[in-house]
């Protein structure tokens, strides 16, 4: 403010340097007016400008909302593969980026132990379905002896005591029949098992497609159940999903169907463009705050982007049309320290009633403070939602 007075009175001084020549009332004329109109030039008018600085009046207009979220790049379709056993495994057989058939074999696991385990369980199972077949001849004889006992008992030629023999013996057999046949069905189950971890040990491709990722080497030790896949596919490069994770705050913005466009540490400078095509309803609580997975597609020619890259993420919301807002640069300007201590206490009142303080001019009375409430927003305006105190009253938005 000083600043502007000391420029005002100089340039005062030179001109009525050179008016020396004028009478008195018409160097008083001159020193005046040059005056008013260096502390109006200095103090700002209508052409947008305080002293250097750039302002704006509030105005209606269209708000286009942006969501802004962090992602990571799957190829569309990625699947992991998991080891089913446990062993060391013999070799690697598929290359990063190859294309490989559905039944393509990827790896191999050592499998001995598992062969030797299934011809235990073969051995196993053929020594009880030999007992079992036993039995059924046993089963078969003793029903032939409870007919006949019942015959001759109705014929009244045994006493009843033989043909409750004959009942109990029956219903002895059966009830071993029911587990010899249980214990068959455990014995099958266990043999079924070992073969398909023989056949498990033999890592295949689920798809057609290529192999992104290979976490497994000759001689590793791989573990049923482990979380980390030794495998990752995709049916191609050629189309990408984005997932996203975008706050509780924000998710209610999000539509499948908008716009989105991306950025990569990768390439800096570039953006991409995609589509929201999922908006998942599961949230993740992550240091107090609810994530929402968004999914994006994005087609990816030349096989530019590759999958697990870090993207920063826009989604375009639908636009909104608001009554009054500002450049939203006008809310990161702040003064010199001796004209917020001028203002200190209009200043704190703003901030106890919880407004966003701006700066404002109305041309003729420099800068002075004020207090906001705000709505949606977008890459360049903020929607004011609070009357506007001085109706002409620009916004400071900084030099």
């Amino acid at each position: 403010m000083h600043t502007s007075l000391e420029r005002a009175a100089s340039i005062v001084a030179r001109v009525v340097q050179q008016s020396y020549d004028l009478s008195f009332r018409a160097r008083a004329t001159v020193t005046f007016s040059v005056l008013l109109v260096s502390l109006v030039l200095l103090g700002g008018t209508g052409g947008g400008r305080l002293d250097g600085y750039k302002v704006a009046l509030p105005e209606s207009g269209m708000i286009k909302q942006v969501v802004r979220s962090t992602g990571h790049v799957k190829a569309k379709g990625q699947l992991p593969v998991f080891s089913q056993v446990n062993g060391l495994v013999k070799s690697v057989e598929a290359d990063y980026e190859v294309p490989v058939k559905e039944g393509d074999v990827l790896a191999i696991i050592d499998d001995q132990d598992y062969r030797i385990a299934a011809q235990e369980a073969e051995l196993q199972l053929n020594a009880i379905r030999s007992e079992l077949a036993g039995l059924h001849a046993r089963v078969a004889n003793a029903k032939q002896e409870q007919a006949r006992a019942q015959r001759l008992y109705k014929a009244d030629l045994i006493p009843r005591q033989e043909l409750e023999h004959a009942d109990t013996a029956m219903q002895e057999l059966e009830a071993q029949l029911e587990s010899m046949t249980a214990r068959v069905q455990q014995a099958e189950a266990r043999f079924q098992q070992a073969q398909q971890d023989v056949e498990r040990c033999v890592i295949r491709s689920p798809i057609d497609g290529l192999v992104l990722a290979s976490n497994i080497d000759p001689g590793v030790l791989v573990s049923r159940g482990s979380a980390k896949p030794i495998f990752e596919l995709a049916p191609s490069l050629d189309d990408l999903e984005l997932h996203v994770a975008v706050t509780e705050s924000d998710i209610g913005k999000v539509r499948v169907g908008q716009r989105a466009t991306f950025t990569t540490e990768a390439f800096p400078g570039e953006e991409f463009q995609g589509s929201v095509t999922a908006v998942r309803p599961g949230g993740e609580d992550l240091g107090g705050v609810t994530y929402y997975n968004v999914v994006v597609h994005a087609e990816n020619p030349g096989h530019k982007l590759l999958p697990r890259m870090t993207t920063q993420v826009h989604t375009y919301a639908e636009q909104q049309h608001v009554d009054r807002m500002i450049p939203i640069r006008a809310l990161l300007f702040n003064p010199d320290d001796e004209l917020m201590e001028t203002w200190k206490n209009e200043i704190d009142e703003i901030r106890q009633r919880g407004d966003t303080l701006v700066w404002t001019t109305d041309g003729r009375r420099g800068m002075r403070p004020m207090g906001i409430k705000l709505g949606i927003q977008d890459a360049e305006h903020v929607q004011v939602l609070s009357e506007w105190a001085v109706a002409k009253a620009k916004v400071i938005l900084g030099r």
